[in-house]
């Protein structure tokens, strides 16, 4: 049992190890995308009360965070309902943020009935 222990230790970390440092190596040198970055995504339009927006500059110190909100048309009755809930539940995020003192993107796509909102902070 203790072989197939260290046997299996081994296999998994030389798979990280491909995975994480070599191809990403190869790709570097081939001129392709790692695929670490986030696909374009039209940002959100709009004064929604509490919500200020910000640039984010990523000069690669600190963390960036994401907070994704996601609103189903089929839980609500009517338009007016439905909106009210996304600028109640946006304000409430961006208040949030606001409060802790760090600069926001808003980026939302829909999908099918859903709209998914993405908010990325950076620490």
């Amino acid at each position: 049992m203790r072989y197939f222990t260290v046997a299996f230790t081994v296999v998994v970390f030389v798979y990280l190890v491909f995975k994480r440092k070599i191809i990403p190596g190869i790709r570097e040198k081939a001129g392709k995308q790692n695929g670490t970055e986030l696909p374009a995504v039209p940002a959100a339009a709009g004064n929604v009360p509490g919500m200020v927006q910000r640039a984010c500059l990523l000069s690669g110190e600190g963390f960036t965070f994401f907070e994704v909100l996601a609103f189903s048309r089929n839980v609500e009755e009517n338009d007016a309902a439905f909106a009210e809930r996304i600028s109640l539940q946006l304000a409430r995020s961006a208040g949030e943020i606001n409060g802790k003192g760090y600069a926001f993107n808003t980026a939302y796509a829909t999908l099918s009935d859903t709209l998914v909102v993405l908010m990325s902070y950076c620490v």
